[in-house]
């Protein structure tokens, strides 16, 4: 059996009322018919000493339709004047076993949200849009689906699912989708040039339940980078910037500029790592610990463009 492979983009938006009073159990919008499958908006309040966290999420219902993925999710968070909106973009790649993915604000966006001046409520109601690519399969309730064989070295094969491989990554997509289109549809691929560990283990990864050290993330970036499989990254971006949260206000260790060449080298070295870029150029507070970086062994190896950067970030430290 050679289920067809569907992309679709999509745009939702949900209203939910009597904020004020919620007690932040988990709360959904009404249902969104896509393709067959029913999509609700979902909000949930965390409170962990005394820091209330906003989870906002996409779920759907499968019935009898395999979501592969959700690509490209954001979630607006609406006001009421001046059509301004605030941005959320999910770093989680793959649905989880839950049917659903999403973001999580921080205590201090949720402080802000509940100050009226600031209009995000309005009648006490607070409304969100989101906008998402997904990539589904349509099958009969088959438990660990599998329909794509992957040839390593023409010694091993790997049973696959082939919507959730297109759906993780644009290479693979690629071959298997958008290179065949009008031919009939392949089965298997071959990859000649490579080891079956290392692809095993990028094959779990994946997976956004799966949580692995920034080690081993980092051992795969290059196999990641070469099939396009951005979750990967997003995920090892998420684990560079936790450091730089954690020691937010240590300043001797911000100071410890041998991260923060590791941290630029590899968004240099991953052209999708612009916003981790400008990330970790923010992190410099003043010209002194941008000077006491550019004195650092290997500063001299970053690109010129990258030195500009800094240069400008310079700039901006003194006015």
């Amino acid at each position: 059996m050679n289920l067809p492979i569907i992309k679709s983009k999509n745009k939702l938006k949900a209203s939910f009322d009597k904020i004020r009073e919620w007690d932040g159990k988990m709360r959904r919008s009404e249902e969104f018919d896509i393709a067959g499958v029913k999509w609700r908006i979902g909000i949930q309040l965390e409170a962990k000493d005394d820091n209330n966290k906003l989870h906002v999420f996409l779920c759907c219902e499968m019935n009898g339709v395999w979501i592969s993925a959700v690509d490209n999710l954001q979630f607006k968070l609406l006001r009421h004047y001046n059509h301004d909106t605030k941005n959320f973009n999910a770093t989680q790649y793959l649905m989880t076993s839950e049917n659903s993915v999403g973001v999580s604000i921080s205590s201090y966006y949720w402080s802000t949200i509940l100050l009226s001046n600031y209009g995000y409520l309005s009648c006490d109601t607070l409304s969100f849009e989101t906008t998402f690519d997904f990539i589904y399969q349509h099958f009969n309730n088959i438990e660990h689906y599998t329909d794509f064989v992957i040839n390593i070295n023409n010694l091993f094969e790997l049973n696959v699912n082939k919507g959730l491989l297109c759906a993780s990554s644009e290479y693979f997509y690629n071959q298997i989708v958008v290179e065949r289109k009008g031919e009939e549809e392949i089965r298997k691929i071959t990859i000649p040039d490579i080891e079956l560990g290392p692809f095993m283990l990028l094959l779990a990864l994946m997976h956004p339940s799966l949580d692995v050290p920034a080690e081993k993330l980092e051992n795969s970036l290059e196999l990641a980078n070469r099939f396009k499989i951005n979750s990967i990254n997003l995920k090892y971006v998420a684990k560079l910037k936790a450091v730089f949260e954690y020691h937010e206000n240590d300043k001797e260790y911000q100071m410890k500029s041998e991260y923060f060449l590791k941290c630029l080298q590899f968004a240099e070295k991953y052209e999708m790592n612009q916003d981790f870029m400008n990330f970790v150029l923010k992190c410099f507070k003043t010209s002194n610990e941008i000077k006491t970086f550019s004195e650092v062994s290997g500063f001299e190896t970053l690109k010129e463009s990258t030195k500009v950067l800094i240069l400008q970030r310079v700039l901006e430290t003194i006015v």
